[in-house]
């Protein structure tokens, strides 16, 4: 059940992109509107950017599927709460198309974060003001996915406006009241992070990257200094979810692959 995101191999085509992936063994791809034929993702997007047609999109799976790489997940990771009122509308926006993209073509996943600020610490003193705001815009999105049926996976990082797990249950407790269910909203696991107690049962995804000690930014897997153990141990009873490589790219993907399964 490994893979890798395709945002790594931005500007190749969806074909190259796919022989990379098979050649290097892997059975997924979190599929981000980065190759030449799919364009329009861009990271913390506030706003607006045309995507890909459905049939675009479906086209770029027939040709990862003759690979023996199914989509697992669409790439979204823009920003729904930062901006002015207009470009949060225009954030529903994009992200409800993504919906339709995936609804369409039987991706059961939409892949996220929170939202990438300059000053986390800052921006979360300006609770609860912001902290309102970054929650309604979740209760909106998920509303979409949850019209679809879809499930919505967000990653929590020190750069975002939710940081870790406990931030994403009190995401998670917030939809549940305000929607009555929180079944569409799961946790995208980062097996490197300080996060500790993570419910099984709330990950989607894992997104397997190492981070040296000491260090603020994240490193492919085998090049810091985290510890996996605990991840090795129990991935066995996770069998199911996809664990997407991160920080990779066409050099050092498949030696990567080929350490993480020997751990496996």
């Amino acid at each position: 059940m490994l893979g890798t995101c395709t945002k790594s191999f931005g500007g190749m085509s969806v074909a190259e992109t796919a022989e990379i992936f098979e050649v290097s063994g892997l059975d997924y791809a979190e599929l981000c509107f980065c190759q030449k034929e799919l364009t329009g993702w861009k990271y913390n997007l506030c706003g607006y950017e045309p995507l890909p047609f459905s049939s675009e999109v479906a086209a770029a799976m027939d040709i990862f599927r003759s690979h023996g790489v199914s989509i697992c997940a669409l790439g979204v990771y823009n920003c729904l709460w930062q901006g002015s009122s207009s470009d949060c509308v225009d954030s529903l926006r994009i992200f409800r198309e993504y919906c339709d993209i995936a609804f369409e073509n039987g991706i059961a996943i939409l892949a996220t974060h929170t939202g990438t600020v300059l000053n986390t610490a800052n921006a979360r003193k300006g609770a609860p003001d912001i902290r309102k705001k970054v929650f309604d815009s979740f209760t909106m999105a998920l509303t979409e996915a949850a019209k679809r049926g879809l499930t919505v996976a967000v990653e929590c990082s020190p750069f975002d406006i939710l940081t870790n797990y406990s931030d994403f249950c009190e995401l998670k407790e917030h939809i549940q009241r305000t929607l009555g269910t929180s079944s569409m909203l799961k946790y995208i696991a980062v097996p490197s992070s300080d996060d500790r107690n993570v419910d099984i049962s709330d990950i989607a995804l894992y997104h397997l990257k190492d981070k040296k000690r000491g260090g603020m930014f994240y490193e492919r897997f085998g090049e810091g200094d985290a510890d996996f153990s605990d991840f090795f141990a129990d991935i066995c009873k996770a069998s199911d979810i996809p664990v997407i490589l991160e920080h990779v790219n066409s050099g050092n993907l498949s030696e990567t692959a080929r350490r993480v399964r020997e751990k496996m």
